[in-house]
């Protein structure tokens, strides 16, 4: 790569910043007034990148004020290193918090200073606040203020160009430094921190930059500022908050903070704050900005520095989550309970048919048909959200899983009728098929309700997928009184109702207030979790009739409004449990409730569930199914107390309430660390298959818009669970997950798999199709997991392997090692040693490759006999090298452009 192109790239982000700053100062997230002078054509960027950068803004703001407050007769000097057309000059100096003999110093590639000196000059307003401005060597030189042009990669110079600016290194110092280290390779950065801390005698750095570029939302972003040519070099090498204070310390700095924008979002800013910022854009990208901020992060170092009282105000209120109510266990720990008595395996699904960019969308509703006939091939229904494989956008595509063979297939099924809208965050139900109907428009399947187009704007339609006995689709609208408009909402059918009729549960979600609907700039608010109940009827057509329903008067709490929750109906708890969610500020839920109703007595009842296990409490996505009776399975997006954002599977089991224990209780069985390489916000957990000892399920959907840098979709997932304490599997059936940790040492990962769970049970390691691209080996090589990829070789180096070509290879005589099994499967097992060692001519091998069955097998009788290749030659010890052993195949085995980097080839 051209580094002069590089440097181009990098220095091109500048434009790119101070534009998006100041659509943020346009759209009211705070005051600058000199930006427009650097900015003279303004672009609106996204409310989510607008709040992004009032954060950035912000933290720096308060950086610089406070190392400037109180006033001392101690000069200072602030050195803003990589600083663009940043302002903070400017703007502390209209506060009057910076006077001589203060020093202000921006430092960056000399186009960009000199493009910044330029504009300086020319306005009347900046050049005014400066004392006798002058030009010197491509910069600027003022009394207070200087413009350094200099490359962070030359210390040296570097050095001199700043001395000759009057920087003095007895001087108190502050050094920031804004998404720039990143761009420098880790030596480089590591050497520039280093000589912060040692160059000057009393110095304070502040740092803001990105983290964590090894998950889904990293790799999205690596990647584009990749695509534009400005790579990011060294965001890897620290990519924990742990690890950049470390790194400080390292450096040379005596103390170090580190904390993850999450954090300074959720706990940094007054609740009033919040709530402006909330009200000046519609938002309802809640999932995108836990993504963005649990990836960039502020770090502050000290050298020699009475910093108790700075430490205070720059990190006022900056504290870890704390933890929820009803969690009986020490919530701030992020340990995993692994039973080993429970198997999982999850890993990407290959589709026998349909294109996999179908599927790439979030939002969406998915649900398990039920009872489906014999003509009905979907087994999940999934329709609408946002995304789809061309153009991103709102969807109203209706799509059908078929997961009723080995062969899973992904169709678009089309229906007649009036169909829905296009729209996101709706639900969706399947109702039973069984339901007696004297409609001729078919037996009602799938009903959808709500959702919203934009944000403000929620519905209240709602919709039934019809089948008609010919195997054909119908969308009716649905007539329904009282329906509230809503979306991020849940829906639960009642599955033990003894009515013919179905019924169907309404909580929460996102609404509009009765003193709304006339505002312009409509926000949504979270709607009370009163229980909306309709029954599904037909009365010359489809309705929904609403059951009215009051609250027991024993219930003596309730749960806060709340939107993005979950709600599973529990057999064992006859009643739904409600989970997590968020609340009136937005801000995150971890509590459990029960909701019991009472139809004889027209009442329902609240009752709060305790969680005893390492329950998650930082919970900003959340999707689940049932297993059995009484076992709930869940997948989240968790923020765990050392930041950032993780994947993590949670097994519970339902307690009844006892004389000892009077409330409801959730058992924490089982928990996991889940892949980091996709993102579970705004997927569907979907059960098809439930036993008592096993549980399939696939995991639809999802995904995250990765601030600036583009968005990222999930595959589809098959999540398996197996309870070995119900019924032990065979080896051959057994599963356990391959999972990857979040940690950035090089320990091995919590969630590993022990060596005793290695020596009873099968492994099953994840298959994926061939990469196509290095970059995306890359992300499979960087996740250190077990992996089988599939399809490497093209059909042309694969069809010279034929017969001929493998007895030309070797004498025919000579001799080969085998492993012979014969299996009612035909698969050989390592851990029960179902086979045997042989010991063949060469000749014999190549027959059982090309026998009746072309793969490697020969039957006899009715059991097949596979034979595996060990080595050439009688000493089965020695490995087999195809290079030396089999030269004529080598010249014919093409290794895959991506991968041969990888390897060390003779």
């Amino acid at each position: 790569m051209d580094p002069n192109r590089v440097d181009k790239s990098v220095q091109s982000t500048n434009d790119e910043s101070i534009v998006s700053k100041r659509s943020a100062s346009r759209a009211g997230y705070y005051q600058d007034d000199f930006l427009r002078h650097f900015v003279p054509k303004p672009a609106r960027r996204s409310s989510l990148i607008n709040r992004g950068y009032y954060l950035r803004s912000q933290l720096v703001r308060h950086s610089l004020e406070n190392f400037l407050e109180p006033q001392s007769s101690t000069p200072r000097q602030l050195i803003s290193l990589g600083a663009g057309f940043d302002t903070s000059f400017f703007i502390l100096n209209q506060r009057s918090l910076l006077q001589a003999p203060d020093l202000y110093i921006d430092v960056d590639f000399p186009d960009v200073v000199t493009r910044k000196t330029d504009i300086i000059f020319k306005t009347p307003e900046l050049s005014s606040a400066l004392s006798s401005p002058l030009r010197t060597g491509g910069g600027l030189s003022s009394q207070t203020y200087n413009a350094v042009p200099g490359d962070l990669r030359d210390l040296n110079g570097l050095t001199q160009a700043l001395e000759a600016a009057g920087v003095v290194r007895s001087k108190p110092t502050l050094v920031l430094a804004e998404c720039d280290l990143p761009y420098l390779f880790h030596a480089e950065a590591d050497a520039v921190l280093s000589w912060v801390a040692r160059y000057f005698e009393s110095v304070i750095i502040v740092i803001y930059q990105q983290l964590y570029a090894g998950d889904a939302f990293g790799h999205v972003m690596a990647r584009t500022l990749a695509q534009r040519g400005s790579p990011l070099m060294s965001v890897n090498s620290k990519p924990s908050l742990q690890g950049q204070e470390e790194r400080l310390k390292k450096a040379g700095f005596e103390k170090s903070r580190a904390v993850g924008l999450d954090r300074v979002w959720q706990k940094g800013l007054p609740e009033k704050e919040r709530q402006r910022i909330r009200d000046l854009e519609l938002f309802d990208e809640h999932e995108d900005w836990a993504e963005k901020c649990a990836h960039y992060c502020f770090v502050v170092g000290f050298k020699d520095v009475n910093s108790d009282g700075l430490v205070e105000r720059l990190f006022n209120k900056v504290v870890e989550g704390a933890s929820g109510p009803n969690h009986k266990t020490d919530q701030s720990s992020g340990e995993e309970r692994v039973d080993t008595k429970i198997l999982v395996d999850i890993q990407e699904i290959s589709l026998q048919s349909g294109r996999k960019s179908n599927s790439f969308r979030w939002g969406q509703s998915a649900t398990t048909l039920r009872n489906p006939s014999p003509s009905d091939v979907g087994h999940v229904a999934i329709f609408g959200g946002f995304g789809g494989s061309g153009q991103h956008q709102r969807l109203n595509n209706l799509l059908f899983l078929e997961t009723d063979s080995s062969a899973l297939m992904l169709r678009e099924a089309e229906a007649n009728g009036k169909t829905p809208s296009q729209r996101l965050h709706h639900i969706s139900v399947s109702v039973p098929l069984s339901l007696p109907s004297t409609s001729t428009s078919g037996e009602p399947v799938l009903v959808v309700q709500g959702g919203r187009h934009a944000p403000g704007q929620p519905l209240n339609d709602s919709y039934l997928l019809l089948r008609h006995s010919s195997g054909s689709y119908r969308w009716e609208e649905l007539r329904s009184q009282n329906m509230k408009g809503r979306y991020r909402h849940t829906a639960t059918y009642l599955e033990e109702r003894t009515s013919q009729e179905p019924v169907i549960v309404f909580l929460g979600g996102l609404g509009l207030q009765e003193n709304q609907k006339e505002q312009e700039n409509k926000q949504s608010q979270p709607t009370t979790m009163e229980p909306q109940v309709f029954s599904l009827q037909f009365s010359g057509s489809w309705g929904l009739r609403e059951i009215t329903l009051s609250i027991d008067p024993s219930s003596e709490s309730r749960p806060s409004a709340r939107y993005s929750h979950t709600s599973l109906w529990v057999s064992a708890a006859r009643g739904i449990v409600v989970i997590g969610g968020r609340d009136l500020q937005h801000n995150l839920l971890s509590d459990v409730w029960l909701l019991t109703i009472d139809f004889k007595k027209k009442v329902y009842r609240w009752q709060p569930i305790e969680v005893v296990g390492p329950w998650v409490t930082q919970i900003t996505s959340l999707t689940g199914t049932t297993w059995q009776t009484d076992k709930l399975v869940l997948v989240a997006r968790h923020s765990p107390p050392e930041g950032g954002l993780s994947n993590v599977m949670i097994l519970l089991e339902y307690g009844s309430p006892t004389v000892q224990n009077q409330s409801p209780r959730l058992l924490v069985r089982h928990r996991m660390n889940l892949p980091q390489d996709f993102v579970v916000a705004r997927s569907s957990l979907i059960s098809t298959h439930d036993s008592p000892d096993s549980l399939q399920s696939f995991l639809v959907g999802g995904g995250v818009q990765c601030f600036s840098f583009g968005s990222t979709f999930n595959a589809i997932f098959s999540v398996s669970l197996r309870d070995l304490t119900v019924s032990l599997p065979t080896a051959s059936t057994a599963f356990i997950c391959t999972t990857s940790s979040n940690s950035s040492t090089s320990t091995p990962s919590s969630s590993s798999i022990d060596l005793q769970t290695m020596k009873s049970k099968r492994v099953r390691i994840k298959q994926i199709d061939a990469p196509e691209t290095h970059h995306e080996w890359e992300r499979i090589r960087d996740q250190k997991e077990p992996v089988l990829i599939k399809n490497c070789l093209s059909k042309q180096s694969i069809d010279k392997w034929n017969a001929d070509l493998l007895r030309g290879s070797v004498p025919l005589s000579k001799k080969v090692s085998l492993h012979s099994c014969q299996d009612q499967q035909g698969e050989m097992n390592f851990l029960n040693k179902n086979f045997s060692h042989e010991t063949v001519p060469f000749s014999k091998a190549v027959d059982c490759i090309f026998g009746s069955s072309g793969d490697g097998t020969i039957h006899t009788n009715t059991k097949p006999r596979r034979y595996y290749y060990r080595s050439l030659g009688e000493n089965g010890q020695q490995p087999a090298d195809l290079w030396k052993s089999f030269p004529q195949l080598a010249d014919a085995f093409e290794v895959p452009a991506w991968f041969a980097s990888s390897l060390s080839l003779p």
